[in-house]
């Protein structure tokens, strides 16, 4: 889960004393630790966790957005705590297989940007706090996955990390 290696990362960059406890179960598991008192820190996204932070049952310290979000506009962001470049925020793509001719991925590209770049779908998005960020191009896409595995390879060698 992205969550637990942006924590791993989190208190290395912070150089405390933290046990990152990875939760299987997704949001619903994880967000009962910090509720229960089970744990005293969370990584967790803002659509699950914002109805809890509204209802002041959990506090939100940082935000991992690279500017405030206009629904915690008091909540400063990792880089305003002293933390840039920690923290990441998830993001969706669309696959196709490697062999495509890059003619029928242009225009599959085209059209997604053509669908998700509206004013209704950013409205749907923008109501699951979702922020619509495109690629230009299948080529940008790409080099964002490059950028993406390079990073998280660097994570989990620098940290011992292995798949259970």
């Amino acid at each position: 889960m992205i969550t637990h290696l942006d924590a791993i990362r989190f208190v290395r960059a912070a150089g405390i004393d933290m046990t990152v406890v990875p939760y299987k179960g997704g949001a619903g598991q994880f967000l009962a630790a910090p509720l229960g008192n089970e744990a005293q820190a969370r990584m967790v996204n803002m659509a699950s966790s914002i109805a809890h932070i509204r209802a002041g049952r959990l506090k939100a310290l940082a935000t991992t957005w690279p500017t405030r979000r206009p629904e915690l506009p008091d909540v400063p962001t990792m880089s305003e705590s002293g933390f840039p470049g920690i923290g990441t925020n998830s993001w969706n793509g669309v696959f196709a297989p490697a062999a495509m001719p890059k003619p029928l991925l242009n225009r599959i590209h085209a059209d997604v940007v053509k669908v998700v770049d509206t004013p209704a779908s950013r409205e749907q998005f923008a109501k699951q706090m979702i922020a619509v960020v495109l690629s230009k191009t299948p080529d940008d896409f790409n080099r964002l996955l490059a950028e993406e595995r390079k990073k998280w390879r660097r994570v989990v060698v620098e940290n011992n990390l292995t798949v259970q």
